[in-house]
């Protein structure tokens, strides 16, 4: 692969856009992951049994996909607001 593409993946994270775009796709993925676990809990309030339901442990994952969605998003506000907080090349 080229270099140049890989530099360019790194130095994206100095841009609020990309801090943003990743917020996108989690939040994205982690809707997916939740509404499997809300079908599964719909379908448990209709009488199906749990030991039938494969996706009722997956709330926690969905919600930690949500908080890092979040982290993302305050990462992409913080360098809109201010460039300077990048030390060594972490924010």
């Amino acid at each position: 692969m080229r270099s140049e593409f890989w530099s360019e993946q790194f130095e994206a994270k100095r841009s609020p856009s990309s801090w943003a775009l990743q917020a996108r796709r989690l939040k994205r993925a982690a809707d997916l992951v939740f509404g499997a676990y809300l079908c599964d809990l719909r379908k448990m309030e209709g009488g199906c049994s749990p030991i039938n339901l494969a996706n009722l442990e997956i709330g926690g994952p969905a919600t930690l996909l949500y908080g890092l969605a979040f982290e993302n998003l305050f990462k992409a506000v913080i360098l809109m607001k201010e460039s300077e907080v990048i030390e060594d090349g972490r924010i």
